[in-house]
């Protein structure tokens, strides 16, 4: 830098414009590539194109690779990095600064912020403005994208791809954040935890088939559904979570206020409905029809996920009418997966 400005700006050139200026130093520089070095043959423009051979490639996805640090400004505003001084904004001289102020900010790749702080502040503020949190917090795919050589369609259908995934997971309305790796599957005495992950795979909603958990209170039947459901939404699935008396009041409530087709219409785009705890109340004969209307609409359309503690025979106690009750056990049950998760 201090031979370049020696060469370049002693004596300073006197121009009155820009473009002056421009042509005043590409008409040095280009003296400058024909001088021959003492000592050798080729001039530096020659060796400059011999050793430009040897020069390793750009990244596919550029980066700036210059380290953070804390650093005093003298009261000249510069700032002293390996040997070298540097002229930071007056404003910093004498003061502690960060490589001379925040606009000089730059992380070395995998160590701390790795976007420029104003671009991350605007990026931070039109992602709220647009309701998209998941590009708020693109650093770690920004930090991924990079360390693959990732090029930007790459990128951004991964950014695409972690926002749909994150509305299918808030669309679902699970109650809980449960999964499948923190599930103790050797609680499952009558079912191989080979099945599980096979469902996980959705090979059965693909199918259009559906998944009965039978078994007794406290056997995890209900995390298990969660953490199926959830693991559907992460591999693109559309996945709906609701409790069997928290539908039924739904439905009597939709068809009061005559909206009864539109949350029918949305109970039936979703791949897979689940419905938990089938179990724990009566219900209503208006409240037993809708509900078989809603699960026989979904025949051979789309899969459905039930939780219940009651064996079959049993189903009498929940609907009023023992024949809508044997024909709900008939749609359930054609093409299904049943699990028993009785101890």
């Amino acid at each position: 830098m201090g031979y370049a400005r020696r060469a370049v700006f002693v004596p300073m050139p006197q121009v009155d414009c820009w473009e002056e200026l421009n042509a005043s130093l590409a008409e040095r520089c280009d003296r400058y590539k024909k001088r021959h070095i003492r000592g050798m043959d080729l001039s530096v423009a020659e060796l400059f194109e011999a050793e430009r051979k040897l020069l390793l490639p750009l990244p596919v996805m550029p980066y700036e690779a210059v380290l953070v640090k804390t650093l005093k400004v003298d009261h000249f505003s510069t700032i002293g990095i390996d040997g070298n001084r540097y002229s930071v904004p007056v404003e910093h001289a004498g003061r502690q600064s960060r490589n001379g102020g925040p606009e000089f900010l730059r992380p070395a790749p995998g160590e701390g912020e790795i976007m420029k702080p104003d671009v991350a502040a605007r990026i931070s503020i039109l992602a709220k403005r647009l309701r998209i949190p998941s590009f708020r917090e693109c650093g770690p795919l920004l930090r991924e994208a990079r360390e693959q050589g990732l090029d930007y369609e790459a990128f951004l259908l991964l950014l695409l791809e972690q926002e749909a995934q994150r509305r299918r997971l808030r669309a679902a309305r699970f109650p809980l954040a449960k999964s499948l790796d923190d599930f103790d599957m050797s609680r499952l005495a009558n079912v191989s935890e080979a099945s599980i992950w096979d469902l996980a795979s959705g090979d059965f909603v693909d199918r259009k088939q559906n998944v009965i958990l039978v078994g007794n209170p406290g056997t995890g039947k209900t995390h298990l559904a969660i953490g199926l459901g959830r693991r559907l939404c992460e591999n693109g699935y559309s996945v709906r979570f609701t409790q069997a008396a928290s539908l039924a009041t739904e439905l009597s409530e939709a068809t009061e206020d005559k909206v009864l087709g539109r949350l029918m219409k949305a109970l039936e785009s979703v791949d897979l409905l689940i419905v938990d705890e089938l179990s724990y109340v009566s219900f209503t004969k208006g409240q037993s029809e809708l509900s078989f209307h809603a699960l026989s609409a979904r025949n051979e359309k789309g899969s459905v996920m039930i939780t219940t503690n009651l064996e079959f025979s049993k189903w009498t106690e929940l609907f009023p009418d023992p024949m809508l009750a044997a024909a709900m056990i008939d749609r359930i049950t054609h093409r299904s997966h049943i699990l028993d998760s009785s101890t």
